[in-house]
């Protein structure tokens, strides 16, 4: 019976580590470079995407619009990935106002797309003013036919959003 443990451990030792297993992260520190090759900006109607200084958290991305009236993001495609996902960033908001009943100004978001269509919206947006803040949700269920996108920004809403230390992590 004893080898039998051993050897049962010794095969799910060898077994490949799935969760827990980072699949994206960006600390911005590489500044514009970073924004070039890993986001895509959507800027609709102004507004604006810059490399910002933030005291001890080296470089982050800020996001800013003047008024309510578009769409000003930063968008990631994710790689395929089966199973579950956890998204986090830190996040600092100032004055951000949204234009909708519908949804909060402030986007930290993924897009789950089938088929070219958009079905589902896993979030944690927000509204108003804070300091450094970690944001988390999940998405759960994926399989490599859903795309995901994520999106970190201002949707019908105005103010400035600052982010840093995006991270995905496989959690399933």
């Amino acid at each position: 019976m004893h080898f039998h443990l051993t050897a049962v451990l010794a095969l799910l030792l060898s077994l490949p580590a799935y969760a827990d297993t980072v699949i994206f992260s960006d600390d911005f520190e590489d500044g514009a470079a970073s924004l070039r090759s890993q986001w895509e900006r959507k800027l609709d109607n102004g507004g604006e995407v810059i490399i910002g200084e933030a005291n001890e958290r080296g470089k982050v991305v800020c996001i800013s619009r003047n008024d309510r009236n578009g769409l000003t993001f930063i968008t990631h495609r994710l790689p395929p990935v089966t199973g579950s996902v956890r998204i986090e960033a830190e996040i600092q908001a100032e004055q951000v106002m949204t234009g909708s009943r519908d949804f909060k100004g402030g986007q930290f978001h993924a897009v789950v797309i089938i088929g070219g269509k958009e079905v589902a919206w896993p979030k944690a947006d927000f509204d108003g003013s804070f300091g450094w803040t970690p944001l988390t949700f999940d998405i759960f269920d994926l399989e490599p036919s859903k795309v995901v996108v994520l999106r970190i920004g201002l949707q019908q809403g105005k103010g400035k959003v600052c982010v840093n230390d995006v991270k995905v992590t496989k959690t399933e």
